[in-house]
């Protein structure tokens, strides 16, 4: 009997892997089929992202040292790059150490949507116990236009599918309170804490919320009670896990990551609050598709690129999808009609998830004149940690709730149907929430910022991919063997719309393998700015070799005075500094 119920056990998640796995090849097509020549999102932050998955495994396997130095940005000085997401960092080394950076960096991308939707899975079926209304939360939470828009630009922000295992292990604890799920919750709220800090947060309010929730539900409301809504024991082990880990881990971070600075604040700014402002979420966030619908999204464009207010289309996709909504509200419906349904702690507790995730994600304050007055969680975030600013962010609790909230009202809707009804009745749903949120082949202006200027010719996109296109200077540069300093130009002083050359410099630095002066201290970066005779002369005494000026963004006619033409490519010129 034991055998039989692991091998369903099994058979169950199977199915539902591979129909996760058929869904991320059909929504990130032709990405699974060009692994190392192309990536997956566009030339922005993955041009970046891949630079330091190559440097991370170059510095660790190839130069025994530490990654968190680049000695070959910021030429001669060299940066201080802090470890921002260590497990993630880790997680793409023996990938990027078998098959290359860019097959790791689609690897975890393309994988995040079936853990994610594994996760999540997991998570609906040991709450509601119904494998086909828990597909359908696998669905929606996985391939959320939310997931898609920061999978093609955020490599550490497509990391979700740690979430719900945490929450599935917060709930287990609370219900069989032994060393396994106490271990195991601790090791994922780890894991949570050491990928992302905005999901660090996010995770961290979820477990206050469950704490205050079981709290209050209880029979009296005393302290006692509190604290035993986690049996002691196992919070002790989750502390010393913490402890064991977490404070190491932190201490690492803080005192030898940027040995550089001095203060939390230097390692991640203070924000202005107008920041939150720019990047909440309005209203119509929620309820229109992404600019990227195969349908909707041509009569969407418009209307969304005219009202980003300083922000992005990526960080404005939050679109929830009608059949979700419905589906949510349906199941809210059904609990306050039927209060004594087995789902109905549930449904309280996700409802709850969502109202906080609103609270958090709407306009922090209401501008009247001089005066700002506060109007959601976020203000009172600022107040407390003002390093956090893209509030909208909190649109992955909100699909968090909403799936586990959809998947009940599916299972309500299925409930008196016969078993090949139920699926034929999963099958229309599943394909009317997928349809909601299919990405299709687009132009690069579908999601850039307006102002931005992506230095790229068209023929290097295909769909939602970034085909890989090595100009030839750089092969030229690295066919020359000894190691020397290069700079390029434009050179980028931030803030500017062009940061995006300093990602893309980074970029081809791993095909030359050369110094770069370029991303390094902003004096030094000021005074090499233009291309003349001081900054010749300047570039001499560095000990920089070549200038590699990209004439199609700079100009054609450029001052060589003190410069002599060693190559000619198209639209690059290489010079070096007499």
């Amino acid at each position: 009997m034991v055998k039989t119920m692991v091998k369903k056990f099994f058979n169950h998640y199977f199915y539902v892997a591979v129909i996760l796995i058929i869904i991320t090849v059909l929504f990130t097509y032709p990405i699974a089929f060009n692994m190392t020549s192309s990536f997956y999102g566009y030339p922005g932050d993955p041009l970046g992202t891949i630079w330091w998955i190559w440097w991370f495994k170059r510095s660790i396997l190839e130069l025994n040292t530490s990654p968190l130095f680049s000695p070959i940005v910021g030429a001669p000085d060299g940066i201080y790059r802090p470890l921002v997401t260590p497990i993630i960092s880790l997680l793409s080394l023996p990938f990027a150490a078998l098959y290359g950076e860019v097959f790791s960096y689609n690897f975890l991308i393309l994988s995040s949507f079936v853990l994610s939707g594994i996760g999540m899975y997991s998570l609906a079926f040991y709450l509601i116990k119904n494998e086909y209304a828990s597909l359908i939360s696998s669905v929606i939470f996985a391939f959320s236009p939310y997931h898609v828009a920061h999978a093609m630009d955020h490599w550490e922000l497509a990391q979700i599918q740690w979430i719900p295992f945490c929450l599935l292990y917060m709930f287990k604890l609370d219900k069989d309170r032994n060393y396994k799920n106490a271990v195991i919750f601790g090791i994922f709220f780890i894991v949570v804490m050491f990928s992302n800090w905005y999901y660090t947060l996010f995770t961290l309010l979820l477990i206050i919320t469950y704490f205050l929730y079981r709290a209050f539900t209880s029979k009296l409301f005393h302290i006692r009670n509190f604290i035993q809504c986690f049996n002691v024991k196992n919070l002790k082990i989750v502390g010393i896990i913490f402890f064991i880990v977490g404070i190491p881990t932190l201490t690492v971070y803080y005192y030898f990551v940027e040995p550089a600075l001095f203060s939390f604040q230097q390692i991640v700014p203070e924000r202005d609050i107008y920041e939150l402002l720019v990047y909440s979420a309005k209203p119509w966030d929620l309820f229109l598709p992404p600019v990227y619908h195969p349908i909707f999204g041509r009569y969407v464009q418009e209307f969304v690129l005219l009202h980003l207010y300083g922000s992005n289309p990526v960080e404005q996709i939050l679109y929830i999808g009608f059949a979700p909504f419905i589906l949510a509200i349906y199941a809210v419906f059904k609990f306050i009609n039927n209060k004594k349904s087995g789902e109905h702690q549930v449904v309280v507790i996700f409802t709850l998830f969502a109202l906080l995730s609103l609270g958090f994600m709407m306009p922090p304050y209401l501008p009247i004149g001089n005066l700002k007055i506060p109007i959601s969680l976020s203000y009172l975030l600022h107040m407390i940690a003002p390093s956090f600013r893209v509030i909208s962010r909190f649109d992955l609790i909100l699909m968090l709730s909403v799936s586990m909230l959809a998947g009940i009202g599916t299972k309500y809707l299925l409930e008196e149907k016969l078993k090949t009804m139920k699926i034929s009745s999963m099958l229309i749903i599943l394909i009317i929430i997928l349809f909601e949120f299919a990405p299709i082949p687009s132009n690069i202006s579908q999601i850039k910022r307006p102002e931005q200027v992506y230095p790229f010719e068209e023929h290097e996109y295909e769909y939602h991919t970034t085909k890989i296109i090595i100009p030839q200077e750089y092969y030229w540069l690295a066919s020359q063997k000894e190691d020397f300093t290069i700079i390029e130009y434009p050179v980028i002083i931030p803030p500017s719309n062009m940061e995006i050359l300093d990602l893309r410099y980074l970029f081809y630095q791993r095909i030359h393998k050369k110094k770069l002066v370029n991303g390094g201290s902003e004096k030094i970066l000021k005074n090499l700015a233009e291309i003349n005779e001081t900054s010749a002369n300047m570039l001499k005494k560095m000990g920089v070799k070549y200038a590699v000026v990209h004439t199609e963004i700079t100009g054609k006619n450029i001052n060589t005075t003190g410069f002599e033409i060693i190559k000619k490519f198209n639209n690059t010129l290489i010079l070096e500094p007499q």
